[in-house]
């Protein structure tokens, strides 16, 4: 489904804001909402490493570049975050 046909929802969460913005400045878009898509917002492997660097230099986190196809919104990627967070 793509954005337009389930609307904006806007970050809720702490990390998700942080998320939308990462997003926001590697992807060149205005606004990223929790169920955006990054491959969808134009996202390709360079961009997905410099996501997986930014994640670990805000959130102390290694992620592996992997998990962008199985968590790809900010949404899924925010609750894996705050669960590796919350387990340390």
């Amino acid at each position: 489904m793509s954005v337009s046909e389930q609307g904006y929802m806007p970050p809720q969460t702490p990390t998700q804001v942080v998320l939308a913005e990462i997003w926001s400045e590697l992807l060149e878009v205005e606004r990223v909402g929790i169920r955006d898509k990054f491959l969808e917002l134009g996202g390709n492997s360079l961009l997905a490493a410099l996501l997986i660097a930014r994640i670990y230099k805000k959130f102390a986190l290694e992620l592996p570049i992997g998990v962008l196809f199985e968590a790809s919104t900010v949404e899924e990627i925010g609750d894996r975050i705050d669960k590796a967070q919350q387990r340390s």
